[in-house]
């Protein structure tokens, strides 16, 4: 096997996880983590035990996850979930503190914040977080957008400069060159592909997704 074996079952795991059968899942992921402890194991077992209606269970799970990776972002906001939900406002204070950077990133993080704030009265903070999800709901549903467009025409310019940035942005440098040179010099005069194709050459700050027009031609 390419990967180790914990993270074929854990894979396997989160595959029957997405169809619904935690039943099935929850004894590869016990598996997974007798042969590796991680977090990411603890917080799927906590997922599948939620989905069969063990809250309890669910909530040990996720807190062991935090206790091996203090920096599981996903266990953290499950556990902020519940006590939100349990109106234990304190303990989801607890939970999300450490989160404040990776919210201004990450919708789902920057959400609770906001079910927080709204939850303490706290008016300035719920306006602060609304901005901030909101911000990042639109990233999220952009980059669905261009994923799709990607899909749907693989061979189009536009799809091409798209996973030019992709691996460019994962360092792939050489890949990104070999791609962006297939990008008709006819898109030279749109500034995501000009700016891409500038800073593929130099190595350089990788142009803003918000360039791509939704609307190809």
């Amino acid at each position: 096997l390419q990967i180790p074996p914990n993270e074929v079952f854990l894979n396997y795991s989160n595959l029957l996880l997405k169809q619904g059968d935690a039943a099935a899942a929850i004894p590869w992921l016990e598996k997974s983590q007798s042969l590796r402890p991680t977090g990411a194991t603890l917080y799927s077992l906590g997922r599948a035990r939620a989905q069969q209606g063990d809250e309890a269970g669910a909530e040990e799970a996720w807190k062991r996850a935090v206790e091996t990776d203090p920096r599981d972002v996903s266990s953290r906001e499950a556990l902020a979930e519940v006590a939100l939900a349990a109106g234990r406002l304190d303990e989801a204070t607890e939970w999300l503190k450490p989160l404040e950077a990776v919210a201004t990133e990450r919708a789902e993080t920057a959400f609770l914040q906001q079910r927080l704030a709204a939850a303490r009265r706290d008016d300035e903070g719920f306006t602060r977080w609304k901005t901030v999800a909101d911000e990042m709901r639109r990233r999220q549903q952009r980059v669905s957008a261009l994923e799709n467009l990607t899909a749907s025409a693989p061979g189009s310019p536009w799809a091409i400069a798209l996973r030019a940035h992709r691996f460019a942005a994962g360092g792939n440098w050489r890949e990104a060159a070999d791609l962006v040179v297939a990008v008709s010099t006819a898109y030279d005069d749109e500034p995501f592909v000009a700016q891409l194709r500038e800073a593929i050459r130099t190595r350089g700050v990788l142009p803003s997704l918000d360039l791509v027009p939704l609307e190809t031609h």
